[in-house]
């Protein structure tokens, strides 16, 4: 069954490519392969990530065909997350650092999203 949710579309979309074109091990050259497309939810709204997959296309390489994705995905959220680094770091400040509750962090969220 697939996961049915009621979001409002994308607030902003961003394409994140790969800051190098050769691969690291053969410094042969890397081509586009294909593209992820992410929606990760922030404080701000939901971000629609395009990532840009390159793969080595030298058979020679130890790294043939192995995929790099681009740097910049980790400072927006974890790796097979939804949820955004400042909103899990906003929650975590809240539960630990404040010791609230998850209905207190909950009334939290619905008011700052009704902002």
């Amino acid at each position: 069954m697939t996961k049915r949710l009621n979001r409002s579309p994308p607030v902003r979309a961003d394409t994140l490519e790969c800051c190098q074109t050769t691969c690291p091990h053969c410094a042969g050259p890397t081509w586009q392969h294909y593209t992820i497309v992410r929606t990760i939810l922030s404080l701000q709204g939901s971000l629609r990530l395009s990532l840009k997959i390159r793969i080595c296309r030298t058979p020679s390489c130890p790294h043939y065909r192995k995929p790099y994705r681009p740097q910049a995905q980790g400072r927006f959220a974890l790796a097979h997350h939804e949820f955004g680094l400042d909103l899990i770091t906003e929650i975590g400040l809240w539960r630990y650092g404040e010791q609230r509750s998850v209905p207190q962090i909950h009334t939290l969220l619905r008011a700052r999203s009704a902002q």
